[in-house]
């Protein structure tokens, strides 16, 4: 039976070879290379290296030794594969030609040595493939050893640099920036003397059950570590790298003297300010992936009456410094080299503008009763799509995170007001 599978394997690779590109036009299908694939791939073993394709019905091998820096001898076969014996052999016309080069690496001469050739091909115990060559055997003593495949390679180092999330966030260099959508979580480490990464993980339809669910519980905290238990579990599916660097100190020492607004249509956003007493007024600018502090010209009384009237962008820095890391390092519409693209139109135009007509309300309303309602018909202005009732939800979240923090605040007098809140582990 064995004998009778090896001749039908010769005959049809004869077929195959002999009909050439007529192959596909006569609707022969071609067959997939055998599970596992022990043979394609590159080998060398020293000054000799061998190329093994999977082509059609079967394996085409290229033999190519130099005997000198001017001198080669190449040897090629057509194989079939013998899957009980694991090996391939050649059909009988093997072809051997003899290159000559000059100096400068063109050929000068190629030789047709024969083309009547024959050659097996094993595996020996240890992974190498050992070349039986029947006609001058040429292969005698070579064992030729697998080089790292380049797909292997780049698939090696796409391997996730964390199994889970919660092996990210277990990770030193956890930096509590997280961020996500209705598809992905992120979350950011940073690394010591290197570029930060971001984790990268798919949300299943559980993650985002709970995560729905955690906005409507009335023990929001409970259902929060129940999300994140789960969050923790995911498996990452990718880690990037985020290439784009801070700016650096002489960057930032050219700030001096520009006004906010200079800095905005610079592409820097205004992130919020803290200060104390007589302490001059800080405001933090972010800029990609990265947070800066800027020191303002001025006093603080000056500086909280241009917040009110709406002409803080008159005011000058006088230093900023570096800070770190930004929640846009978590936003995937940033590329890793800090490139913004924008995501598509969802009808609610920037984030920010939602988010701020929700603070406006809330910070309005005070210790006060805050209207809901007027609110959600201000945000359905901008999204008439939009569940009230989910709004509603949101809005309440929104105005129990901030009372909350509020009563933190309370509890810490001398602290500056930070310049952006802790985002929740639910996904955006």
């Amino acid at each position: 039976m064995h004998r009778f599978a090896r001749y039908c394997g010769i005959l049809l690779a004869l077929l195959v070879l002999a009909m050439g590109a007529a192959m596909a036009e006569d609707g022969l299908d071609e067959q997939d290379p055998p599970t596992p694939d022990l043979y394609s791939g590159n080998w060398v073993c020293d000054r000799a290296t061998m190329e093994i394709d999977w082509e059609q019905v079967g394996y085409k091998v290229l033999i190519e030794w130099g005997s000198s820096a001017w001198e080669q001898s190449r040897w090629e076969y057509s194989c079939y594969y013998d899957e009980n014996s694991r090996t391939m052999t050649s059909l009988p016309f093997g072809l051997r030609t003899d290159f000559v080069y000059d100096e400068a690496g063109e050929v000068v001469s190629a030789t047709e040595v024969y083309d009547d050739g024959e050659a097996t091909f094993s595996l020996d115990g240890e992974g190498y493939v050992l070349w039986a060559d029947a006609k001058e055997n040429a292969g005698e003593g070579l064992r030729f050893e697998r080089l790292p495949d380049e797909a292997a390679e780049e698939a090696a180092a796409a391997e996730p640099l964390f199994a889970t999330l919660g092996d990210a966030m277990a990770d030193p260099g956890y930096t509590d920036i997280t961020g996500g959508d209705d598809s992905h979580y992120v979350v950011v480490v940073a690394r010591e003397g290197a570029a930060p990464v971001r984790a990268v993980a798919d949300l299943d339809e559980e993650t985002l059950r709970l995560r729905d669910e955690m906005f409507e519980a009335e023990d929001y905290d409970a259902a929060r570590e129940v999300l994140l238990a789960k969050l923790k579990s995911l498996p990452v599916s990718y880690t990037e790298e985020l290439t784009a660097v801070p700016k650096e100190q002489a960057e930032l020492d050219a700030l001096a003297g520009k006004r906010i607004a200079d800095l905005e249509a610079e592409g820097y956003v205004y992130g919020g300010s803290g200060f104390a007493g007589d302490q001059d007024p800080v405001f933090t600018m972010e800029y990609g992936f990265y947070l800066y502090d800027c020191v303002v010209n001025g006093t603080g009384d000056e500086y909280s009456e241009r917040q009110d009237n709406d002409t803080l962008g008159e005011m000058t820095v006088k230093s900023a410094s570096y800070v770190g890391l930004s929640g846009n390092a978590a936003n995937l519409d940033y590329q890793a080299d800090g490139t913004y693209t924008a995501p598509e139109d969802d009808g609610w135009g920037e984030f920010g503008e939602v988010m701020q007509i929700i603070s406006d309300a809330v910070t309005a309303a005070g210790d006060g009763e805050l209207d809901v309602d007027a609110v959600v018909a201000q945000l359905m202005e901008h999204n008439p799509d939009a569940d009230p009732e989910e709004l509603r939800t949101f809005i309440a979240l929104f105005a129990q995170m901030a009372a909350a923090a509020q009563t933190e605040a309370a509890g810490t007098p001398d602290a500056a007001t930070e310049a952006a809140p802790e985002e929740a582990p639910a996904a955006d």
